[in-house]
């Protein structure tokens, strides 16, 4: 049979792991700019903060006793076991911040020193995993204004600026009333970065905190390409397309679309020569907004760099980079 194209002929093995790709969208340029330019962009600058003297401080504001000391490229502070609060700050581009309390869980169970499980010399009779209890009453978390309220006078614990944050409470649990959560999301020139503190309550307390602590600094401008060749991007295999391309917003199917069979059945039998089915889903790209979007390099620095967010007319939105080809490496 011929194939084209002058290809060296497919191994036998190959072909019995070949199959054919899933991702059939095309993105349709619905009249958006065709104007390029130039955009700003940022860079993540950890060496900053990343120290003993940094996880020391923010250990004291958030109430966790103890040295820091250097455990698998992080600076940690308080329990490694997780018996206790702790206070993590790690080594990477994004100076990353974790802190936990445990104890403050509704489920919490203390389990007993490593010395007193190991007491009959049978090392496989220690429980590496917390025990879970019984669900205690921690009272409510705080919810909504107030929930974010508390995350602005952490975040300002923690040496940040609480302005420079747009802020989502979690929908309030009213059969759980003893959780609560906000997001806060980093905004530069009034776009959200990608750059979040994820905080958690459990009752009145503070349970958790995940987020970003490396200043931002100018990494120059960049040329950017226009929202009309984003578009064209978006079927780009270098640019994710040979791939599924989500949208920012993607939100799963609710429901079970299966129906439980009544009878045994199989499918029919095709056609001989029928055509083959291979649905395409067509995207027509109706507005285009330049922000700037996370960005990590393969040495694991950090960048923020200029983006668009492409729409259709339902308002459902994809991302794409938008800084030109010419300012690329695409050897890595």
């Amino acid at each position: 049979t011929g194939g084209g194209g002058g290809g060296a002929k497919m191994s036998a093995d190959a072909a019995r792991s070949s199959y054919l790709g899933w991702s059939r969208t095309v993105f349709l340029d619905g009249g958006v700019s065709g104007k390029a330019g130039t955009a700003g962009s940022w860079a993540l600058d950890p060496a900053q903060v990343v120290s003993a003297e940094t996880a020391a401080r923010l250990a004291a504001a958030l109430g966790v006793a103890g040295e820091p000391r250097q455990e698998y490229g992080a600076w940690l502070v308080g329990s490694s076991d997780g018996t206790g609060p702790s206070l993590q700050l790690s080594g990477d581009g994004a100076a990353s911040v974790y802190y936990g309390n445990p104890t403050v869980d509704p489920y919490y169970c203390p389990q007993p020193p490593v010395s007193d499980q190991t007491a009959s010399g049978d090392p496989m009779s220690i429980d590496p995993m917390p025990t879970q209890c019984a669900q205690r009453d921690v009272g409510p978390a705080p919810q909504g204004d107030a929930g974010i309220a508390r995350v602005k006078e952490i975040l300002t614990l923690l040496g940040l600026d609480p302005a420079g944050f747009d802020y989502e409470a979690g929908a309030a649990d009213e059969t759980n009333p003893g959780y609560g959560w906000v997001t806060a999301f980093q905004v530069l020139n009034d776009q959200r970065t990608g750059v979040s503190w994820q905080v958690a309550f459990a009752g009145p307390e503070l349970s958790s905190v995940y987020g970003s602590l490396a200043p931002v600094v100018s990494a120059g401008d960049y040329p950017i390409i226009s929202a009309a060749e984003a578009v064209q991007r978006l079927s780009d295999p270098r640019f994710g397309g040979a791939g599924v391309t989500y949208p920012i917003d993607y939100i799963y199917p609710t429901g079970d679309p299966y129906v439980e069979p009544t009878d045994v059945t199989v499918p029919p039998l095709p056609a001989l020569g029928s055509q083959i089915s291979w649905p395409v889903t067509e995207v027509t790209i109706t507005s285009a907004q330049l922000g700037v979007a996370m960005q990590y390099q393969p040495d694991g620095s950090v960048l923020l760099l200029p983006a668009y967010a492409l729409s259709d007319a339902t308002g459902v939105s994809y991302s794409v980079i938008a800084v030109a080809d010419s300012a690329m490496n695409f050897a890595g």
